[in-house]
């Protein structure tokens, strides 16, 4: 009986791990990109995949929430990430590799585009929605599912206040996945 006791035990030990296992996720994603350098443009060949890990938290057609750790099941850092950042297919790179760069496409027209950024959350703090931003600049590409923007600044819009984004150094190119857009304005 003393045997039977203890393979229950760690069944049960084991069924535990499967389970915390289980509700664990890892998403790729891709993020905006920021480059001061013109050689480092040019060198620029795709999106970097970046991987995330951790339980699934609220998610809907916009956005999902990922939970890096919990104290007393309450999620106290994490990720929230705009559904349009998620990788699907490695089918991805393929189709998204040809971004214009010659400057026979930069048309020079300012543009503002209006875009939700991905948002890490820590100290309990989690955010109901993903963080605004605003960029303008002079529009250098818009093929394929990005945005190449050049001479770029870009506010992070928090509580229908402005703050600096990237403030420190000049942006010489800004690239946004179009499916992180809102909306695109054109000037003259």
């Amino acid at each position: 009986m003393k045997v039977l006791g203890h393979l229950t035990q760690k069944l049960s030990e084991m069924a535990k791990i499967y389970f915390f296992m289980e509700n664990i996720k890892a998403l790729k994603y891709i993020d905006a990109l920021y480059f001061e350098d013109e050689q480092e443009f040019k060198k620029f060949k795709t999106f970097s995949e970046h991987i995330t890990i951790g339980w699934l938290g609220k998610s809907s057609k916009e956005k999902v929430e990922l939970i890096f750790n919990k104290v007393d099941e309450k999620p106290k850092s994490g990720i929230l990430l705009p559904v349009g950042s998620l990788i699907f297919t490695d089918a991805f790179h393929r189709e998204n590799q040809n971004i214009k760069k010659e400057e026979k496409n930069f048309s020079k027209k300012t543009v503002g585009v209006y875009w939700r950024d991905i948002v890490f959350f820590d100290n309990f703090q989690i955010p109901n929605e993903l963080t605004d931003m605003y960029t303008e600049g002079e529009i250098f590409s818009d093929s394929g599912d990005f945005v190449v923007i050049k001479n770029s600044s870009t506010i992070k819009i928090v509580d229908k206040k402005l703050k600096g984004h990237h403030q420190e150094k000049e942006i010489l190119y800004c690239i946004i996945p179009k499916s992180f857009i809102c909306s695109i304005e054109y000037y003259d």
